[in-house]
C-alpha cells in the first residue's frame, strides 16, 4: 500500500498545478462547505436548459438529433420532459429513453416524477426486466435497451413511440448497437418518428455518418452541443502505481474522510468481490476515523446483484453525524445522480464479460477502464458543487488506456443477438448494419450452438423452437433448458430455476466469523448434484418458511421474494407454449435438463482436482462459493465461469459422461477409449466436432500414426486403431549404428541435452560432469570440457535450461548451476540439518536426486530429506519448500523423494519417494496433502518417472523390476505393468517416445545371466513391439531419445555412453563427428628410421610371454591391477576421477587424525600417574603391593646430596648480598 504524507498532504499530484513528485496541500485546494440540501439545482439552473428552444427545433425538423452535453447538464432527465412538454406525447404515443442498466432506469424515472409531481407509473413510467411500472397515461417512459428491443419483436416499428432517445451511447452496450442498427431501419418506414441519441463523450460525427451513410437524406440529422459541467473537478493522480487497489481505496477514503470538508464520497471498484473487502476494512477499524466536523463513515455498497431497495438505499439523504461512502462498479458511472457526492475516487478497473470463441467461455475478465469512463467517473464529483476526483493510477497509465471503450458487440456472446435477429426477421445476420461489426468467430461459435440445440435448421433459419427461445426473457441455454422439460418431465423444477436464475444471488454476504457459518450453512442446504438443483431445493424449502428461516440460513428474503414474483411469470410463458409444468420423481431427468442447455460448457476432471474442458482443454477450477468447492465429481457443466488468477467454475452441476453424446450428438460424438484395461472399457470420450476446422485431438498419442487417417476422414473424428490392429504399424526403431564415447571410469547416472540437440552433458558417479559437442566433435569422440562441479559426490541428475544457457546439476547437499560452457554461475544454499521444520531451512540438508526447469529462471529439485524445493536461480536461497508427509502418520520422517517430473504446462508435478509411493501435487500449492497418491506404486523405491506430453499419461520405473502406466485422470491403479524387467541401479530411466507411441526403458544386467538393454513397448498394450536392443555387459541407466536428434543417448554401467541411431531416421547428433574423415599426415612429415630392415615379430608390440621364466611371468602380472585383483594404488596430487590424492590424505592423517603420544617420553608419562597409583587400589592392586619389594636407599649418597644441595644455597644467598651492596653504592 502507498504511504500517503497525511494528515496535511496527499500522495497525489495535480497535473498543471504541481510537478511530478512534489506533494500537493489538500488545504490549498477549494473545498465545499455548503449543505447537502442547497446543492440540489432547479430545472431552470441546469446547463440544458437555455438550449432548450433549440432543441426542440432540432427535434422538429431532424429525424435523428445527437446531442453532445457533458456530465451534469441536464440531459437525461430533462430532454425528455422539453418532449412531453412540447407536445410530443399522446395517449397513444410516448417518449422512450432508454438506459445501460436497471438501476439507472428506475432511479431517473424516480428523479423525474418527483420534478413532474407525479407517481412513478403515472405520467412517469419504467420498465426493466421482470419490472414495469407504467399505464395507459405514461408518456415519460425510461426503460433498459434490452427491453426496447425485446419490444421490437412484437412491435417491429415500435408505434407505441413518437421519440426514441438512446442516452449513454458511448458506452456502447449491445443492445444499444442492436438498436441503433434497428432504428436505422424503422425510421426508413416511420417518417414521423424521431430519434436522439445523447451522451457526455462521443464522436458525433461518427454517429451522424452511420445515420447518413448509404442515404441521400443528409440534412436529417443534427447535432446539438450542451455547455460543459456545471462545477469544476480537480484531478489528482497517484505518483507510483499501486498493486493493491481495494487497500489503497480504503486508505484513500479514510484520509479523505481526515483531512478533507464535507461531503460524500463515491468508490469505483471492479466487482462485488472487491466492494465487499472494501467494507470489511472500513468496517474493521479503518473507518473508525472520525472527520474535522466529528462524522462517521457510513459504507454502502452499490451492485447489479444487490435487491432494488439495498440499491435505493445509496440514493437516500442521511442524518447529521455521517459521511456516506458509496462503494459502486460502474453501475454508477452513468446516468446516476447520487446527491452530496463531492469526492469521487477511480480505481480504473472493470469486470467485463467477454466472450473467447477459441474456448467458447464467457468470461468475467478485470481489465482497465477506458480514457471516457475516466472522464464519466471524474464527473461525478461535480454534478452539484465542486469536487475532487482521485484516481488509483498514475497519469502515465491514464495516457495509456484506451480512448473511447471497446463496443460491447465486439467482446460479447452474440448468440442471444442471433437468435433475436432472426426473430426480427433478419435472414442474413452478416449483412445487418452494425454500427460496428462483431467478431466473425465469435458469430461461428454462436451459430454452432444454435445449431446443436435445434434454434437453426440446416439453412440457418429459426426454427419454431428458435421462436420460442427468442420471446423467453432468459439467454438461449436457460430458454432451451425450459422447452427441454416437456421432454423429461420436469418443468416444475425448469421453472423454479429459471426464476432462481433470474433473481439474484440468494446467499446474503457476509464477512469475518460469519463466513464460518455461512459455509456451514450452504453445507447443509448444499445436494451432491451441484448448485442449480441447490437452488431448486432452496426455492421449495422456503415456500414452507419464513424470513426467520432465510435469516438463520444466511438467504436473502427479498432475492426469494423477487424469485416468487418471477416464478408466477415464467409460469405464464409455460402456458402460453404449452409446456407443461409436471414434477419430476427424480433428480436424473433434471441433471439432464440442465445438460441440455449447458453441455457446450462440459468439463471432465483431472487427477490433480482441476477440470479441462472437453472441447477445447481449459483448465478449470471450481469456485469456492460453489457447493461442489470440496468434491471432484467426474463430469460437471457450468453456467458462467470468473477469470481472476484461475478460471473459476460457477453454478456447477454434476452430469454423466455418456449424457452429453446423447442430448447434442451434432456437437459430440461417443467414442470408447482404447487402453486395454476393464476400468476403461466402460469410460467414453467425449470428442467435440469442429466447426469449419478439424476438432483438436484428444490426446497427444497419436499424432503421428493417425496422419494418414485424418486426411481421410471426416474432420470430426480420427479413431486410434485398437490394440490388436497395432501389428499393422511397422516400428521403426534408430538402434541400426551405434557410438561410444568413453571419458567415465563409473556409472553414468545422468544426461542431458540442449534445445538445439548439439550439445550432450553427461555426469557420473565417478563425480565428474564431462560436455560433448557435437558440432566440434571429430572421430576421436572427445570432450571439449571434463570438470568436477560437486566435490566429492556422485552426479544425479543433469537438466539444460529451455534456453540452453544454464545447465543445472545435482547430486551433493546443493543443487549447482553452470553456464552452458561449464563455468561456475551460481552454488545454491544448504540447509541447517539441526532444524526440525524443513520448510525453514535454506536449502536441502541430504542428497539431491533430481531437478527439473519450470521456466527460464525457475526449477524445482528435490532430495532424499523428503523435500522439493522451488527456486529462482538468481537467488541463492530457495524460495518455497514442499515437505512430503509420510504415509498414515501425522508426524515422523519424511520419505526421501527418489524421482521427480513436471506436467507439460508447470502446473503440477509428480514425485516418487522412498515408501514405494507416488505423488502429484499443484505447483502453486497449498501442499498439506498431496492431490492425488498412490500409495503402493512399486515395492521399493522409484527410479524414473516419465511424462507424456499430453500431461495425461505417468510411466514410472521401480526397484521392483516393473514398469508401470498410470492414467492421471484415474490414480487409484496402474492401466498396464509389464514384469521382469532388472533394475539395479537407483537412476535406472523410461521415456516416452518423440511421437508418444512407444515406452523405451532401461534393463539392468544380470551377472552370467543376462546383459543390459533398452526394451521397447507400446503406450496402447504395453507390449514388447521388438526385441530388447542389447548395449554389452554392463546394465543400461540413464537413457535420452530426444525430438530433435530421434537418437537413443544410453549412459551405462562401466561409464561409457553409447549412441544408438539410424542413419536414414536420425539426424546430426552422432552422425556429425563420423562424417568427418581422419586427417592424414602429409608425406613431408613423416619420419622414417635410419639402420636396417626391423622384423615385425622383434616389436614390443607383437612379444609374447614365451620362453620366459616363471618368476619373471608373474613378477609382471603382479604389475598388472587387473591380472592380480591388486587394490588401486594411491593417487598422487590432489586426486582424479573421484579419488583423493595421496597429498590430500597425508593432510588428512596430520592434521585429522594426529596421534600426538608418538611425541611423548613414555617415562615422564609413566610417572605422571605415580601418585594417582599410590593413593587409587585400580591402579595398582593390593595384592601386588604385598609382593613388592622393600624400598632401599643409599644413605651416603643422600648425604652428599644434601650437602650439595646446601652449598648451592649459600652461594645463591651470598650473591645475592653482593649485588645489594653494589646496588646501594
Amino acid at each position: 500500500m502507498m504511504d500517503y504524507l497525511y494528515p496535511r498532504r496527499m500522495k497525489f499530484w495535480k497535473p498543471g498545478a504541481v510537478a511530478p513528485g512534489e506533494e500537493v496541500t489538500l488545504d490549498e485546494e477549494e473545498a465545499s462547505t455548503v449543505l447537502l440540501a442547497a446543492m440540489i439545482p432547479s430545472k431552470g439552473q441546469l446547463p440544458v436548459h437555455k438550449h432548450r428552444n433549440e432543441f426542440l427545433y432540432l427535434v422538429e425538423n431532424h429525424q435523428v438529433v445527437i446531442v453532445v452535453g457533458q456530465t451534469g447538464s441536464g440531459k437525461t432527465t430533462q430532454l425528455p420532459q422539453y418532449l412531453f412538454e412540447a407536445g410530443w406525447t399522446s395517449t397513444t404515443c410516448m417518449v422512450a429513453c432508454t438506459q445501460p442498466r436497471r438501476v439507472a432506469a428506475i432511479s431517473v424515472a424516480t428523479r423525474v416524477a418527483e420534478e413532474m409531481s407525479c407517481e412513478v407509473g403515472g405520467l412517469v413510467g419504467y420498465s426493466v426486466r421482470f419490472d414495469e411500472k407504467s399505464s395507459p397515461m405514461t408518456g415519460i417512459k425510461y426503460l433498459t435497451d434490452g427491453m426496447l428491443f425485446r419490444e421490437a419483436l412484437f412491435d417491429p416499428l415500435l408505434s407505441r413511440y413518437s421519440v426514441v432517445m438512446i442516452d449513454e451511447a458511448h458506452e456502447r452496450s449491445l443492445y444499444t448497437d442492436l438498436l441503433l442498427g434497428l432504428l436505422k431501419k424503422i425510421i426508413k418506414k416511420r417518417k414521423d418518428l424521431r430519434i436522439i441519441i445523447s451522451s457526455a463523450t462521443m464522436d458525433a460525427e461518427a454517429f451522424k455518418t452511420y445515420f447518413t451513410r448509404d442515404s441521400n437524406h443528409l440534412a436529417d440529422s443534427a447535432i446539438l452541443t450542451v455547455q460543459g459541467r456545471m462545477h469544476p473537478v480537480d484531478v489528482f493522480y497517484l505518483r507510483e502505481e499501486t498493486h493493491d487497489v481495494v487497500e489503497e481505496a480504503s486508505s484513500t477514503i479514510v484520509k479523505i474522510h481526515a483531512n478533507e470538508d464535507s461531503g460524500d464520497i463515491l468508490v469505483f471498484l471492479p466487482g462485488k468481490d472487491e466492494i465487499d473487502r472494501c467494507i470489511a476494512l472500513l468496517e474493521g477499524g479503518a473507518g473508525a476515523v472520525l472527520s474535522k466536523d466529528r462524522r462517521r463513515l457510513f459504507p454502502l455498497p452499490l451492485h447489479a446483484a444487490l435487491p432494488l431497495e439495498q440499491q435505493m438505499r445509496c440514493f437516500e439523504a442521511t442524518g447529521k453525524g455521517v459521511r456516506k461512502v458509496i462503494i459502486a462498479t460502474n453501475i454508477a458511472e452513468t446516468s446516476v445522480t447520487i446527491e452530496g457526492i463531492v469526492y469521487v475516487v477511480d480505481s480504473g478497473r472493470v469486470k467485463q464479460k467477454i466472450f473467447n470463441p477459441q474456448t467458447g467461455l464467457d468470461v468475467l475478465l478485470l481489465t482497465s477502464i477506458s480514457q471516457a469512463s475516466a472522464q464519466q467517473r471524474a464527473g461525478r464529483a461535480g454534478r452539484l458543487c465542486p469536487g475532487k476526483a482521485y484516481r488509483l493510477y498514475t497519469e502515465d497509465q491514464y495516457d495509456s488506456l484506451l480512448r473511447n471503450t471497446i463496443p460491447e458487440i465486439q467482446k460479447c456472446n452474440p448468440t442471444n443477438v442471433i437468435l433475436q435477429l432472426k426473430a426480427l426477421g433478419i435472414g442474413n445476420i452478416l449483412a445487418f448494419d452494425f454500427m460496428s461489426q462483431p467478431a466473425t468467430d465469435s458469430m461461428a461459435r454462436s451459430l454452432e450452438f444454435l445449431h446443436a440445440i435445434h434454434a437453426l435448421d440446416s439453412n440457418s433459419q429459426l426454427t419454431m423452437m428458435g421462436e420460442v427461445m427468442s420471446e423467453l426473457p432468459v439467454e438461449a441455454t436457460l430458454g432451451r433448458m425450459l422447452i427441454a422439460s416437456a421432454e423429461y418431465h420436469c418443468g416444475a423444477e425448469m421453472c423454479i430455476l429459471a426464476a432462481m436464475l433470474s433473481a439474484g444471488p440468494v446467499f446474503v454476504n457476509v464477512s469475518g466469523h460469519l463466513r464460518g457459518a455461512l459455509d456451514e450453512a450452504k453445507r447443509r442446504l448444499g445436494v451432491e448434484q451441484g448448485d442449480l438443483v441447490t437452488l431448486i431445493n432452496i426455492y421449495r424449502s422456503y415456500q414452507k418458511h419464513d424470513g426467520k428461516w432465510c435469516q438463520r440460513h444466511f438467504l436473502s428474503h427479498k432475492t426469494l421474494q423477487k424469485a416468487t414474483r418471477i416464478h408466477a411469470l415464467f409460469q405464464k410463458y409455460m402456458q402460453r407454449y404449452g409446456l407443461s409444468m409436471i414434477r419430476s420423481n427424480s433428480v436424473i431427468p433434471v441433471q439432464k435438463c440442465i445438460a441440455s442447455g449447458l453441455f457446450a460448457q462440459a468439463a471432465l476432471a483431472q487427477a490433480d482436482g482441476t477440470y479441462r474442458s472437453i472441447r477445447d482443454n481449459t483448465v478449470l477450477h471450481i469456485h469456492p462459493s460453489s457447493v461442489l468447492f470440496k468434491r471432484v465429481p467426474e463430469c460437471v457443466v457450468f453456467q458462467n465461469v470468473l477469470q481472476t488468477s484461475k478460471i473459476w467454475m460457477r453454478d456447477v452441476t454434476v452430469v454423466d459422461l455418456e449424457w452429453l453424446a446423447e442430448i447434442a450428438p451434432k456437437y459430440y460424438e461417443f467414442q470408447r477409449d482404447y487402453r486395454n484395461s476393464t476400468d476403461y472399457d466402460e469410460l467414453a470420450k467425449l470428442i467435440p466436432r469442429g466447426f469449419g476446422k478439424e476438432a483438436p485431438e484428444s490426446d497427444g498419442l497419436t499424432e503421428s500414426r493417425l496422419a494418414e487417417t485424418r486426411r481421410l476422414e471426416s474432420p470430426a473424428i480420427a479413431k486410434r486403431p485398437a490394440a490388436e490392429e497395432l501389428q499393422e504399424y511397422s516400428i521403426e526403431l534408430p538402434v541400426t549404428h551405434s557410438i561410444t564415447l568413453k571419458q567415465h571410469r563409473k556409472t553414468i547416472s545422468a544426461l542431458s541435452l540442449d534445445k538445439s540437440g548439439a550439445r550432450l552433458a553427461v555426469g557420473s558417479h565417478d563425480y565428474t560432469l564431462s560436455l560433448w559437442d557435437f558440432g566440434g566433435m571429430d572421430h576421436t569422440l572427445s570432450p571439449f570440457r571434463y570438470l568436477e562441479p560437486t566435490e566429492g559426490c556422485p552426479l544425479r541428475f543433469l537438466q539444460f535450461s529451455p534456453a540452453s544457457d544454464w545447465l543445472l546439476v545435482g547430486g551433493g547437499g546443493t543443487p549447482v548451476l553452470l553456464d552452458r560452457h561449464g563455468a561456475l554461475v551460481m552454488e545454491y544454499a544448504k540447509g541447517d540439518p539441526y532444524l526440525r521444520d524443513m520448510r525453514k531451512t535454506a536449502g536441502h540438508v541430504s542428497a539431491v536426486t533430481a531437478g527439473k526447469w519450470y521456466g527460464e529462471d525457475r526449477f524445482v529439485t528435490a532430495g532424499l530429506d523428503g523435500t522439493v524445493r522451488f527456486w529462482d536461480a538468481e537467488k541463492k536461497n530457495c524460495e518455497t519448500v514442499l515437505v512430503v508427509r509420510p504415509q498414515g502418520k501425522t508426524g515422523g520422517r519424511s520419505p526421501g523423494v527418489t524421482a521427480l517430473a513436471m506436467m507439460p504446462d508447470n502446473t503440477n508435478l509428480c514425485v516418487a519417494t522412498a515408501d514405494g509411493s507416488i505423488r502429484i501435487y499443484s505447483t502453486k500449492g497449498p501442499w498439506l496433502h498431496a492431490d492425488s497418491m498412490v500409495s503402493d506404486a512399486h515395492n521399493g523405491e522409484t527410479s524414473c518417472l516419465a511424462i507424456d506430453s499430453s500431461g495425461r499419461y505417468i510411466t514410472s520405473r521401480g526397484a521392483d523390476d516393473t514398469l508401470k502406466l498410470w492414467d492421471v485422470r484415474s490414480f487409484s491403479k496402474p492401466i498396464g505393468v509389464v514384469n521382469d524387467l532388472p533394475n539395479t541401479n537407483d537412476e535406472t530411466s523410461c521415456v516416452f517416445s518423440p511421437d508418444q507411441n512407444l515406452i523405451a526403458t532401461c534393463v539392468s544386467a544380470r551377472k552370467g545371466k543376462s546383459s543390459g538393454s533398452v526394451a521397447f513397448f507400446d503406450t496402447v498394450s504395453l507390449e514388447a513391439v521388438t526385441e530388447p536392443v542389447c548395449i554389452g555387459d554392463s546394465s543400461a541407466v540413464s537413457l535420452l531419445w530426444p525430438t530433435v536428434l530421434n537418437q537413443l543417448i544410453v549412459g551405462c554401467g562401466d561409464g561409457n555412453v553409447q549412441m544408438l541411431y539410424d542413419p536414414q531416421l536420425s539426424q546430426k547428433g552422432a552422425i556429425l563427428p563420423l562424417s568427418r574423415s581422419n586427417v592424414k599426415k602429409k608425406e613431408s612429415m613423416m619420419a622414417f628410421t635410419v639402420g636396417g630392415i626391423q622384423t615385425p615379430n622383434a616389436l614390443p608390440l607383437f612379444k609374447t610371454l614365451e620362453g620366459r621364466s616363471l618368476k619373471r611371468i608373474r613378477i609382471k602380472m603382479r604389475k598388472d591391477p587387473r591380472s592380480s585383483s591388486r587394490p588401486e594404488m594411491p593417487v598422487d596430487g590432489p586426486g582424479t576421477g573421484g579419488r583423493l590424492g595421496s597429498s590430500v590424505t597425508q593432510s588428512i592423517m596430520r592434521n585429522v587424525l594426529r596421534d600426538t603420544r608418538r611425541d611423548e617420553d613414555p617415562r615422564e608419562a609413566l610417572l605422571r600417574y605415580a601418585e594417582r597409583a599410590e593413593k587409587d587400589p585400580k591402579f595398582v592392586t593390593p595384592a601386588y603391593k604385598e609382593t613388592q619389594p622393600t624400598t632401599i636407599l643409599d644413605a651416603e649418597l643422600l648425604e652428599k646430596e644434601a650437602l650439595a644441595a646446601e652449598k648451592k644455597q649459600k652461594e645463591e644467598e651470598a650473591a645475592a648480598i653482593l649485588t645489594r651492596k653494589i646496588q646501594s653504592k
